[in-house]
């Protein structure tokens, strides 16, 4: 099997922490050094959205997920500043901001969401 690289994906504000790949497929949604999040679009390889004012410390963990309604949402992980966030893909709003307090001492974060969103 041969696999070709469309595009390195990078930001030039930032180091990326971590990666992932929507499980559509539609999406690969990152984390940056500085609590940035960005969403590319899988096909294309070209930036489909920046997501600000999440974080203030490094991403640690970012999943996207695609929803019933065809909507996608991303949650990700700041361990450093005790916040899980969720965005709205499509809007880059954000649908909820939770702060953890022990979240600094968690090793590996990992979420599951319901098919239609409502857990």
């Amino acid at each position: 099997q041969t696999i070709t690289q469309k595009q390195l994906l990078g930001h030039p504000d930032e180091p990326l922490t971590c990666c992932s790949v929507s499980l559509d497929d539609e999406f690969i949604v990152v984390g940056g050094a500085k609590g940035g999040v960005y969403a590319w679009d899988s096909e294309t390889g070209a930036e489909y959205r920046q997501y600000d004012g999440g974080h203030t410390g490094p991403v640690q963990t970012v999943m996207c997920y695609a929803m019933e309604d065809g909507s996608h949402i991303i949650i990700s992980c700041g361990a450093a500043d005790h916040t899980i966030t969720v965005w709205d893909l499509e809007t880059s709003s954000q649908r909820a901001k939770v702060h953890v307090t022990e979240l600094d001492q968690a090793k590996n974060v990992r979420y599951f969401v319901s098919k239609d969103g409502t857990q």
